[in-house]
C-alpha cells in the first residue's frame, strides 16, 4: 500500500518513489509488478493509476 500510495503521489515517477521510500528503483519496479499481478491493474498506466487511485480513496472513506 505504501509503495502504491507513494508512486501515485509521486506522479508515477519510479525514481522519486524509490527515493521517498529509501529503496532501490528495481525494488519499486518489483513491487509495482506484484501489485499488477495481484489486482490485475498496472499502476504504471494512466487507466490503471486512475482506477487504483479511486480504490485508495474509497478505502480511506
Amino acid at each position: 500500500m505504501e509503495t502504491l500510495e507513494t508512486f501515485l503521489s509521486s506522479n508515477l515517477d519510479r525514481g522519486r518513489t524509490a527515493r521517498a521510500l529509501q529503496v532501490h528503483p528495481n525494488t519499486v519496479n518489483n513491487r509495482l509488478k506484484r501489485i499488477a499481478d495481484l489486482v490485475g491493474l498496472d499502476p504504471g498506466t494512466t487507466s490503471g493509476a486512475a482506477e487504483l487511485s479511486a480504490a485508495l480513496i474509497a478505502r480511506r472513506l
